[in-house]
């Protein structure tokens, strides 16, 4: 797909589409041949003024051949520096048009990001004199009202004083000019912009808040969605006032393991956890929080480049380092940490649903308002009920099957990890998943207790069969069995009213593989 979309006579038809077939494919770790990655610079950077003048093509397939040729040279850290400085050039140029202006900032995007990224020794940019500083820094301060070129110029200073600040031999030069200039500000607005550089400047943390997704119009919580939903970014050591907060929010020392609050308006005092997951400390709040240690400006521009990635895979990526976490502090979560799991990855909250079974044995947890007790393995479930994929079915299975989870009691009535499982195979189900359910027809073992007529796994198994099929239960002697106790589940307990029942599922099957075997036959 890379190949023809670099092909300039690739219509736009079917360029549109391959763009969208790319985007579900994963990215190719090597761009450049191993012969380009071993030879000098030298032809690639005669390429970049040649790409970078394509980008003024009235042709938008050349357009984008240049785009994406410049992204692959890209990934050869020597060409770095020619290209930050030549579309920097162009970027000053009031009369570019928009369109070509928008080609130019997405390259320089990418060239700076994979400069913030790099070693500072393997990117060398141009020297750049006081004067030079002087002039930008004025070029920030431009009064309002902008014109078009007068915005061009405050924005390209904007951006090229942040990339003194991250380089380090600039950045001691460029805060000595801007406090000069911050305590001589003739206004409060002048002085917000020079104060917002020397921020940026000091070390810092970025707090995140995710939670469900929250239809802003209505009001209406969509539990299937997780969103970032805010960012504070906070100096460390400074205490920082929010507008209509009762506190101040002050952490006064972070590291990338661990970030101590000394006032909060959500966390209470103490240290907490740097690049994982951390649940809201008041029970029912359906948000999480997460710090990123952010020492330098070099930190802090990568990490602004970092949330332009799709959310779905930042999610997913808290949600790994999160669980490695606890598997590798072997870390018994609590209450607040198990309602902690809903909120992550569904896919990773599964797979580490088995490792964590392995790595930390069972337990009580602490009483639950509904009268019963949860251990931390029925905990784990009882998410993995409402968020669980057919990747927790393994796991659940052998935890079901091992005895070590206590048989359903009157404190506990509940037999969570067959009613996970069970969950999963019909919100998620996978290939072979009719033949797992037709496997489980034999089990008598109850689901809940405390139901009358009782629910049994291989009655309620054969009922999900039936479902998934299409057929009525009413042919086999199930019943309907403790369903107002399955709605979390969302899926219905049943039982055979008779043994008859229950030899009629297997025949039906037995039969049903035979007309499978049949049509599938050559």
């Amino acid at each position: 797909f890379g190949r023809r979309l670099l092909a300039p006579d690739t219509s736009f038809e079917v360029r549109a589409r391959l763009k969208q077939c790319l985007k579900q494919l994963p990215p190719v770790a090597d761009t450049l041949t191993p012969a380009a990655q071993a030879s000098e610079p030298t032809a690639g950077a005669s390429q970049i003024q040649a790409l970078l003048d394509q980008l003024n093509s009235d042709q938008s397939a050349r357009r984008d051949v240049a785009q994406r040729r410049l992204s692959m040279l890209l990934a050869d850290v020597r060409l770095v520096t020619p290209v930050i400085v030549q579309a920097k050039r162009r970027l000053a140029d009031p009369k570019l048009s928009l369109e070509v202006r928008r080609a130019l900032d997405s390259v320089l995007d990418q060239a700076r990001q994979v400069w913030v990224s790099a070693d500072p020794d393997d990117v060398e940019l141009p020297p750049v004199t006081d004067q030079q500083m002087a002039i930008w820094l004025d070029d920030l301060v431009l009064g309002e009202p902008l014109g078009p070129h007068d915005r061009v110029r405050a924005e390209t200073a904007r951006r090229e004083l942040v990339d003194l600040l991250v380089r380090d031999d600039t950045r001691g030069r460029l805060i000595d000019l801007l406090n000069e200039r911050h305590a001589a500000a003739p206004d409060a607005s002048i002085e917000a912009k020079y104060r917002e550089l020397i921020d940026f400047s000091k070390p810092a943390m970025a707090a995140e808040v995710w939670g469900y997704e929250v239809n802003p119009q209505t009001r209406q919580v969509n539990r299937d969605h997780r969103q970032h939903r805010t960012l504070q970014y906070l100096i460390v050591g400074v205490p920082q006032m929010p507008e209509g907060a009762p506190r101040a929010t002050f952490f006064d020392r972070c590291d990338d393991e661990t970030a101590h609050c000394v006032s909060g308006n959500s966390l209470n005092p103490g240290d907490y956890p740097v690049g994982v997951a951390i649940p809201h400390p008041i029970p029912g709040q359906e948000v999480m929080f997460y710090l990123v240690n952010l020492p330098t400006p070099r930190r802090r521009l990568a990490y602004e480049y970092s949330l332009r990635r799709d959310e779905a895979e930042r999610l997913r990526q808290i949600s790994d380092r999160t669980l490695a976490h606890f598997l590798a502090k072997r870390q018994v979560l609590d209450e607040q940490h198990t309602m902690l799991l809903l909120l992550l990855d569904p896919g990773a909250v599964s797979r580490f649903a088995g490792p964590y079974f392995e790595a930390v044995s069972d337990r009580p947890l602490s009483e639950t308002r509904g009268g019963g007790q949860l251990t931390l393995h029925t905990a784990v479930c009882s998410a993995l009920i409402i968020v669980g994929t057919h990747d927790a079915v393994p796991a659940l299975e052998k935890l079901a099957r091992s005895g070590t989870l206590k048989k359903p009691s009157y404190r506990n009535p509940f037999d969570l990890a067959w009613i996970a499982a069970l969950s999963i195979a019909r919100r998620d189900p996978w290939p072979g998943v009719d033949d797992w359910l037709a496997g489980l027809v034999e089990q008598t073992d109850p689901l809940i207790t405390n139901a009358d007529p009782v629910p049994d796994l291989g009655a309620s198994a054969a009922g999900l069969l039936l479902e998934r099929h299409q057929v009525s239960h009413y042919a086999f002697e199930l019943e309907p069995a403790g369903n107002n106790a399955f709605e979390r589940a969302d899926f219905a307990g049943y039982h055979f009213t008779s043994e008859a029942g229950r030899n009629a599922i297997r025949a039906w099957w037995a039969k049903q593989k035979a007309v499978e075997i049949e049509q599938s036959a050559p």
